[in-house]
């Protein structure tokens, strides 16, 4: 017995997203309360500006961009860090290099931070 063939006139649509993923609904505040939102953009300043003077060092003193690059690809974490804070930097931040480049990520502490500045500059 054959079967007839026949074309599907409906296409099969499918999610983005698999069968297991749930939209959780963003929580909805007051918008008319930007003390939050006033809080955390003053936080942000003080790393900004450090990062600021930190890519102007890297920027125009050839000298210190060179010590950085190379402490970071004889993986000295400490001479790494050293030189960071030579630059101006007290905020806590983690560093990261690879032979791509470095990462320096500035979070504040605590259990819900306001912000998170990342900067990643390629070698």
């Amino acid at each position: 017995m054959t079967y007839p063939c026949y074309s599907n006139p409906y296409p099969v649509m499918y999610s983005p997203y698999p069968a297991w993923y749930t939209r959780v609904p963003m929580p909805t505040t007051d918008p008319g309360n930007v003390e939050q939102f006033q809080y955390a953009a003053k936080q942000l300043l003080t790393p900004a500006a450090e990062m600021h003077q930190f890519m102007n060092s890297v920027a125009f003193n050839p000298g210190f961009a060179k010590q950085i690059k190379e402490a970071a690809a004889q993986n000295k974490i400490q001479d790494v860090n050293r030189l960071i804070h030579t630059a101006g930097i007290r905020t806590p931040y983690t560093v990261g290099f690879n032979p791509n480049g470095i990462t320096l990520q500035f979070q504040p502490p605590g259990p819900s931070p306001c912000f998170s500045i990342r900067l990643a500059l390629c070698w």
